[in-house]
């Protein structure tokens, strides 16, 4: 959007240079009711921010079976949050999560996941991110 970036703008550099960048800020009424800030988050029209999820790790990495449960490490893995299995820039499966703490998330392939190598997509209302490291499921 194009309206108010100078007001935006400003609001940041007094943020900065009151020494309170980083923490939650408002900008001014009527200015956004939503979109991506400068923390890396979703902020929805109350100016709560939502933040995207990041992954550490993930273990186990290879030789996994349809019964393997696959932990993944990082953060922001909040209620509602989706995990989808991604081969290139196909989606392939969307497994349920059997857990998700903030910091760990642990899962179980689909039925309809066959061998191959899988990067993995969580996302929440902040954002989503996809694993840079290859899961390998052979059956």
């Amino acid at each position: 959007m194009n309206i108010n970036k100078q007001v935006v703008a400003l609001c940041l550099t007094a943020s900065m240079a009151m020494g309170v960048f980083g923490a939650q800020w408002s900008l001014a009424a009527g200015v956004n009711s939503g979109g991506v800030n400068s923390g890396g988050g979703v902020v929805n029209g109350n100016n709560q921010k939502k933040l995207a999820p990041t992954i550490t790790s993930f273990t186990p990495t290879a030789s996994l079976t349809l019964k393997s449960v696959v932990t993944v490490v990082g953060t922001n893995f909040v209620a509602g949050s989706t995990l989808t299995l991604v081969q290139g820039t196909r989606l392939i499966s969307t497994p349920a999560i059997l857990a998700a703490d903030g910091t760990s998330l642990t899962f179980k392939p689909t039925a309809s996941t066959s061998a191959g190598l899988y990067n993995l997509r969580i996302s929440n209302a902040g954002g989503s991110v996809t694993s840079v490291s290859n899961l390998r499921v052979t059956l």
